[in-house]
């Protein structure tokens, strides 16, 4: 079987209006939140206000609260991200419920995993889309969006990592 293509994207440092285009360039129906806390210091991604923006880009938003990662291990995503990968899936063994919804949703609709983080690499939704790529089968690539305070950007080119089994 063929997978099926499926985004992961940050919004660290992104532009609310540039965020939006790049789902919809890429036309994503459904934005899973994998936050555990679905908060942000940046009001437009809190999860209130990004569910309305989406909506109004006819984006369907879904959080997966059980996909995020424990504030305790974040600082390991950058600082030893071998174990950092290593805890993560074993929490992700307690999250099967969320995973068979993401999975399943994924066959019906194009799917963007979101978290905070531009890059991938420090970030769990690495291993979060080898873990969904496995179940779905998907293959991932994960979108950069333009950010709003580098003019030196390049304009939005997905980059396909990991997620060939």
């Amino acid at each position: 079987m063929t997978p099926r293509l499926a985004f992961t994207i940050g919004y660290q440092r992104a532009d609310e209006a540039a965020f939006v285009d790049t789902l919809r360039i890429h036309g994503v129906k459904v934005v899973v939140d994998t936050r555990a806390n679905p908060t942000s210091r940046r009001p437009e991604y809190r999860q209130r206000r990004l569910k309305e923006t989406l909506q109004g880009a006819q984006i369907e938003y879904s959080w997966e609260p059980s996909l995020g990662v424990p504030k305790r291990y974040r600082p390991l995503a950058t600082t030893d991200r071998e174990t950092f990968v290593a805890q993560y899936r074993l929490l992700l063994g307690e999250a099967e419920d969320a995973l068979g919804r993401v999975a399943n949703r994924s066959r019906r609709d194009q799917i963007a995993l979101l978290c905070f983080e531009a890059d991938e690499r420090e970030c769990h939704r690495l291993p979060l889309s080898d873990e969904l790529a496995r179940r779905a089968p998907l293959a991932f690539s994960h979108l950069r969006v333009r950010r709003g305070d580098d003019s030196n950007d390049q304009p939005v080119r997905p980059t396909m990592v990991g997620a060939q089994k």
